[in-house]
């Protein structure tokens, strides 16, 4: 999810950790944070180097309500044997992810402006990839 992804990065890299920028910015087209998440630009550039059978788009969320079955997913993709080992499996959950480092809901603001920014990039990766990514409307 873009938006969660963008509020993720936003919080932990430039508001907390590092460049103390102000919430404010994450409403800015051109931040990296912002930018990262037009997943359709991303993907059409892999499918100018490489044949769209030969990459496996998944969705973070599908991984973290089932890792075992997206793992299999990606066993089969490869052609590699199964294996499960549990270290492979552990990991922080989205909700254990925001306890820990400590950040907050994204603002209502900042997340309108943010889901009807990603709208129609997220409207055309739907349409690229033949996919419903069940993502936020616009509001």
């Amino acid at each position: 999810n873009p938006v969660k992804r963008a509020w993720g990065l936003f919080w932990i890299k430039y508001h907390k950790l590092y460049q103390k920028q102000p919430l404010e910015m994450l409403t800015k087209i051109t931040h990296p944070a912002v930018t990262g998440g037009i997943y359709i630009d991303v993907i059409r550039n892999w499918h100018k180097h490489f044949p769209k059978e030969n990459l496996l788009v998944l969705k973070s969320e599908d991984w973290f309500l089932n890792p075992r079955k997206i793992l299999k997913q990606i066993y089969g993709f490869l052609g590699l044997e199964e294996i499960c080992p549990d270290e492979i499996l552990r990991g922080d959950t989205w909700a254990e992810a925001k306890k820990k480092y400590g950040y907050p809901e994204v603002p209502a603001d900042i997340e309108a402006w943010l889901i009807n920014f990603y709208c129609p990039y997220n409207k055309q990766l739907a349409e690229y990839m033949h996919r419903d990514f069940e993502w936020e409307a616009p509001l």
